[in-house]
């Protein structure tokens, strides 16, 4: 990948570009190199690179790792950075969910909800939690809004049909 390479370049000649160490990371992502693009967003971190996305992206490849703990505080700390961002909101509430802290990933679902009325996987995800939690009328709910924002939500239809229900369209 050409653009990779010209990172590895940049990167080789001045390696205190934070900005070259997140672009590829993004591109370590893209090809699903988990603890590498992990390394690239720690460098882009140190080498004074501060911005939520960082972090948003780190929480990512790190769950995807199974270092929850360490997505929940990456997530957090784009939380503090853009406390709007309803994407990292959604994903620490994924986190929570991941750990059995339901109360917390509902907390972060409803505030991604607020933030982005539009986010379908933030209304999927907490009807996952309202399923775990046996609240089956709330999940339903939920699973129907994230289809009727995007029909194609994986986890909308997957909880219809545990619930053995059909989605109104």
């Amino acid at each position: 990948m050409r653009r990779r390479a010209d990172y590895d370049r940049a990167l080789a000649l001045k390696p205190d570009l934070g900005g070259s160490y997140f672009r590829r990371g993004l591109i370590k992502t893209h090809l699903k190199r988990w603890g590498e693009a992990v390394t690239d967003y720690t460098n882009a971190i140190k080498f004074g690179f501060e911005d939520p996305d960082v972090y948003e992206h780190r929480g990512d490849a790190n769950a995807v790792l199974g270092a929850t703990d360490a997505a929940i505080a990456d997530y957090s700390r784009a939380i503090a950075m853009d406390p709007q961002s309803a994407r990292a909101h959604n994903n620490r509430g994924v986190a929570y969910a991941r750990q059995g802290r339901y109360a917390e990933a509902l907390a972060d679902y409803n505030q991604a909800i607020l933030y982005d009325a539009e986010l379908a996987r933030a209304y999927a995800n907490r009807g996952l939690v309202y399923e775990k939690l046996k609240r089956t009328a709330e999940a339903r709910a939920d699973f129907e809004h994230a289809l009727s924002i995007n029909a194609d939500e994986p986890n909308a239809r997957a909880g219809m049909k545990r619930l053995g229900a059909t989605a109104s369209r």
